[in-house]
């Protein structure tokens, strides 16, 4: 398994960032320039990276839902009472419809970080679709 300069293991630094980015992403963050001023192995900053930008992925949508299914509809529920749409409105708010998404979308973030902690333990890199091409563009190996 390759390493890098101080001797740990390309896996383990994966596993690392990928757990810090669903724990803490400020230690992920410092975990990656870390591995920056290092100049460590590609496959270790590109799942670092990874990992950090999906935190920072699932962390907006989660704000956007919980801002919807918070005080913010009340905004929402003035626009919609002089339209024809307040009657789906007054059913998606009655449903707690995006609380019901935040409990959905933390299970496939817990879902999501535990695969790629298990993907990256090899220490190859993880592909994740779209975040792969971001990571792609923005580091140049």
């Amino acid at each position: 398994m390759n390493q890098i300069k101080l001797g740990v293991s390309v896996g383990f630094l994966s596993v690392l960032g990928y757990f810090f980015a669903y724990y803490q992403l400020w230690i992920c963050v410092a975990l990656l320039l870390f591995l920056l001023a290092i100049n460590a192995e590609t496959i270790a900053k590109q799942n670092v990276m990874q990992g950090a930008i999906l935190s920072i992925g699932f962390s907006l949508v989660n704000i956007v839902l919980s801002k919807l299914s918070s005080g913010y509809i009340y905004t929402v529920d003035k626009i919609f009472s002089v339209s024809k749409f307040y009657e789906i409105h007054n059913v998606l708010n009655k449903l707690n419809i995006f609380s019901a998404l935040c409990t959905l979308l933390t299970v496939c973030e817990i879902i999501v970080f535990f695969y790629c902690m298990i993907a990256s333990s090899k220490g190859k890199r993880v592909n994740i679709p779209v975040v792969s091409g971001i990571v792609d563009r923005n580091l140049q190996a």
